[in-house]
């Protein structure tokens, strides 16, 4: 007759071998039911415009990004098995242009997974974007053809010569990361405006095409701060040979026009009209790209970190100019997105130079 002892350790095997068959048969289920799930439906069976309405990119383009993407695809674990990469492509997608939370993205009946499976999707594709295609879209023009091309547009639209770009920041609200982080506390993304956010800027060219981002400054960083460290600063400092606009937010230079505060001569006001005109151009493009990419709205706000909401940003400034240099008409009618960073800038050893530069020019007009 067997012990108590001896009957307990036999009766918990059993349960233990019952557990394991339990969980292995609902995990092989849940995979069935994910495969079950994943080839429902094809998505890229829907007319284009539902598709871009749900993804943002026109179907072939979709499927070229997706291809792109894959052959810098290094994921290897369960995800990677259980969820096609085109999934974890389309989900991230539908999340830049609908700005919804991830909840609502992985109850699309297209991309069924998780808030939390969507959210790495999103960090994990926006990566992707962000280390490889970036730099191929989103090209500031540094040889002398290319300046001449994106000043002759600026020459034919606005009547202004040796324009190679608008220039203006704009922000996009995040959550706050930790009060005590030692790297990025919240103090520092914590706006004029009262919110958390990181200030974007960006040059465009006249086409509303985006020629130089930088999505890796907190929110209480001045525009001009901004523009003090970037590369396109040093590159034009070098050369004075081109102009780029901005608002009084930014310093006078040799090398970027803001307008006259106060105009007293014809000259000095028509300048600043022209001036107004050719600005508004980073104005309209801030304004198009998002309300095609809304998760950048101010409403929506970004739940992820600075780093990875930096990278989410950076990939959507990439697919706009992506979008627009492979043909996608954007309707040129949205609402402008105003600026009213009008604060005093502290004017720099260039200042007096470049009153005379500018005055020089408001003549010529």
């Amino acid at each position: 007759m067997k012990s108590k002892i001896e009957y307990l350790q036999i009766n918990f095997k059993r349960r233990q071998t019952n557990i394991f068959l339990y969980f292995s048969y609902f995990s092989q289920l849940n995979r069935i039911q994910l495969r079950a799930l994943r080839d429902a439906s094809n998505p890229f069976e829907l007319p284009e415009n539902t598709f871009r309405q749900i993804f943002v990119l026109t179907p072939n383009l979709a499927l070229d990004l997706i291809d792109q993407l894959k052959s810098w695809d290094s994921s290897n674990n369960f995800e990677s098995e259980v969820i096609p990469f085109h999934l974890k492509v389309l989900s991230t997608l539908h999340f830049y242009g609908k700005g919804s939370y991830q909840v609502s993205v992985g109850r699309n009946n297209m991309c069924n997974m998780s808030q939390a499976t969507v959210s790495r999707c999103i960090s994990y594709i926006s990566g992707l974007i962000d280390d490889h295609l970036a730099d191929q879209f989103i090209k500031f023009p540094t040889s002398q053809d290319e300046k001449r091309s994106i000043s002759a547009g600026f020459q034919e639209q606005f009547d202004l010569n040796n324009i190679i770009g608008s220039i203006d920041c704009t922000h996009i609200a995040i959550v706050a990361p930790p009060q005590n982080d030692p790297v990025r506390p919240a103090r520092l993304y914590r706006n004029r405006k009262h919110y958390t956010s990181i200030n974007v800027g960006a040059i465009c060219d006249s086409n509303l095409l985006f020629t130089w981002v930088n999505a890796s400054f907190p929110g209480s960083t001045h525009d001009s701060g901004i523009w003090s460290k970037s590369p396109v600063r040093n590159h034009l400092l070098n050369s004075q040979e081109f102009i780029l606009l901005a608002d009084r937010g930014y310093p006078l230079e040799p090398f970027i026009f803001t307008p006259y505060a106060d105009p007293a001569t014809r000259a000095q006001h028509k300048f600043n009209r022209l001036h107004n005109l050719g600005r508004k151009v980073i104005e309209r493009a801030f304004g198009i790209l998002k309300s095609k990419f809304r998760c950048l709205l101010k409403h929506r706000t970004l739940h992820y970190y600075p780093t990875t909401a930096g990278k989410i940003i950076n990939s959507c400034f990439t697919l706009y100019n992506y979008m627009k240099l492979r043909g996608v008409q954007f309707d040129d009618s949205e609402i402008e997105e105003i600026n009213d960073d009008h604060n005093p800038v502290e004017q720099g050893q260039l200042y007096a130079i470049a009153l005379e530069l500018r005055e020089e020019y408001a003549n010529a007009l």
